[in-house]
């Protein structure tokens, strides 16, 4: 640039140089007039202040900086929330000035190793749950934006989920065969004797007919996806279909998401839910019948299961208080004799059970305390069997066993898994990728129960 030219914002050579120079001696200025303490101290300077705006600037500094960190790495903001990110940022202010980052190769390597065995030790608590209290295969067959099949499995029980792993399923016609197989393969690796049921959201029962003694049954968060969709193709007006659905319908969603999404409430809730909908249509038939035509397809199709049924039979909030109702219908006899005859091989087992379900029907001995029955309308389930099955041991067992069940095939966000298959980088190895999603999914879970 010669003596004449300028820049692009019309400044000569001079020009620069002298602003440069003006930038550094106010630079300098600027250094100098922040005062020690010592010379804050003779002015009678409050140093407590000046300290404190210290920490303020490097605290909106470092913000900033993890700020940019976020954007940049295009990470989701809600990441924010999570327990680990707030343990992180401690760790790292107990190290002080001078800590490096971990590199690649031990973010893929060794501590993500040390990650999987953590996990994994997490794991090993849950599956004393799984031989104590029995537990459920959790397959969600879940189809991705992109066109992935993607097979979720993972474990329920009373204590916890465990996400097991998700595979990507080949492209093209559905294999209902290969499927199955990696079903029966979880079963093999959680121990049959300790499964009760498989749900799912799809239709195939071929896994089950391998293992007679386990139950297959369809996610009910599924199901009521469904009912919503038929109720909406009801040619009414707008106002009619909030009346059927985003109430009654939509608040089971609501309390199952709440974790009311165990076995023994779900048939229930939904006769529940039915008899608010003619409420809320002054019991016109004219109008009510329809919407319930919908409901009573889904349910007779999906969830009027032996384990659905018995769930609801073997709830003392629903059994008490529709006794006669209950004990005038056949599908519930048939349905505590099935889950008997499925969920124990042993004779004597069963004769004991069927000889202590007259304590419950009659509500005698352990059962008839008063406040055993007042507790009925008060307390969940479970707790309502543990205090109050001594004089029905073996009833009470089996009742525990299938009241502890999920009703749901999803226990975590599907989308999780969807986007780390979608985001998976073309060099990474099988295994990386593998122990990555096993990692990632069970720390949400975890951090998700947590909350």
């Amino acid at each position: 640039m010669g003596d004449d030219d300028h820049d692009i914002y019309g400044n000569t050579s001079q020009d620069n140089d002298l602003k440069s120079k003006n930038q550094d001696s106010a630079g300098q200025t600027d250094m100098l007039s922040v005062p020690t303490k010592e010379q804050a101290m003779k002015k009678g300077e409050n140093i407590q202040a000046i300290h404190t705006a210290e920490q303020m600037e490097k605290k909106r500094r470092a913000t900033e900086c993890l700020a940019a960190w976020f954007n940049e790495a295009g990470i989701p903001f809600n990441t924010a929330c999570l327990g680990s990110f707030d343990l992180m940022l401690e760790a790292i202010a107990q190290c002080g000035l001078g800590l490096h980052g971990p590199s690649l190769h031990e973010l893929d390597g060794l501590l993500l190793n040390q990650q999987v065995l953590a996990i994994n030790r997490s794991i090993e608590a849950l599956k004393k749950s799984w031989a104590l209290e029995e537990c459920s295969i959790l397959v969600d067959l879940n189809m991705g934006y992109d066109g992935r099949r993607l097979l979720n499995l993972a474990v329920h029980c009373s204590q916890g989920v465990s996400f097991l792993r998700s595979i990507e399923l080949p492209s093209g016609k559905y294999d209902e065969a290969f499927t199955c197989q990696l079903v029966d393969s979880c079963i093999e690796e959680v121990g049959e004797k300790n499964v009760v049921q498989i749900i799912t959201n799809t239709n195939s029962e071929m896994v089950v007919a391998k293992r007679p003694n386990l139950f297959w049954t369809h996610c009910a968060v599924s199901c009521i996806g469904m009912m919503l969709e038929d109720i909406g193709h009801i040619p009414l007006i707008k106002r009619t279909i909030a009346k059927a659905s985003f109430g009654p319908v939509v608040g089971i969603l609501r309390r199952m998401a709440n974790g009311r999404s165990y076995m023994g409430f779900i048939y229930g809730e939904l006769e529940n839910a039915k008899r608010e909908i003619a409420f809320r249509f002054e019991n016109k038939e004219e109008h009510y019948l329809p919407i319930w035509s919908h409901i009573d397809f889904r349910i007779n199709y999906y969830l009027k299961k032996p384990l659905h049924l018995l769930g609801y039979y073997l709830n003392p909030l629903f059994y008490y208080r529709n006794i006669n109702e209950i004990e005038k219908t056949e599908i519930f006899r048939d349905a505590f004799v099935e889950c008997t005859h499925r969920m124990y091989q042993d004779q004597s087992m069963q004769e004991k059970i069927v000889n202590q379900l007259m304590l419950y029907r009659t509500a005698s001995e352990s059962f008839c305390a008063a406040h055993a029955i007042h507790a009925q309308m008060t307390i969940e389930p479970v707790i309502w069997w543990e205090s109050h099955g001594a004089a029905a041991k073996e009833l009470s067992t089996m009742a525990l066993r299938i009241l502890r069940l999920t009703c749901g095939s999803v226990a975590y966000e599907p989308s999780w898994i969807a986007k780390i298959h979608r985001e998976k980088p073309p060099w990474v190895q099988h295994k990386k990728f593998k122990d990555s999603m096993f990692v990632t999914v069970n720390k949400r879970i975890q951090g998700k129960a947590q909350m």
